[in-house]
């Protein structure tokens, strides 16, 4: 009987993971969607995507850019990691453009250059 109960907890458990994986909005744009005009559709979908975007170095395992889409584009802050795991750059974006604050990380993952963007042109601060 605790044999069965044990394999009806694993069964419960796995359909909850199956529908929470399923009811996630997070995609990598460069596998699962197309851009068109300049914003963002999954594949064989007629609305903007709005969600999450992950993407996965293949040799590494490791992220490789993450950020969050809005009506299709790009809204929030974007991260990039090299294929080590380490940061590269944050960049923040405002209905598809580059609005904020860019910042590059050199490869020890030490801030060693900040822009401040407005409207997609960014301007390096010099200290």
């Amino acid at each position: 009987m605790k044999k069965y109960f044990n394999y009806i907890i694993i069964f419960l458990i796995t359909i909850a993971l199956i529908f929470f994986i399923l009811r996630t909005k997070t995609i990598c744009d460069d596998m699962d969607a197309k851009k068109v005009y300049g914003i963002l559709y999954l594949l064989n979908k007629k609305t903007p995507f709005s969600g999450r975007s992950l993407c996965i170095w293949d040799i590494s395992n490791k992220k490789w850019y993450e950020g969050y889409y809005k009506d299709g584009l790009k809204d929030g802050t974007w991260t990039f990691w090299d294929r080590n795991g380490q940061k590269k750059s944050e960049t923040n974006y405002v209905e598809g453009q580059k609005n904020g604050k860019k910042i590059i990380y050199n490869n020890k993952g030490i801030q060693s250059k900040e822009f401040n963007c407005l409207n997609d042109v960014c301007l390096e601060i010099v200290p």
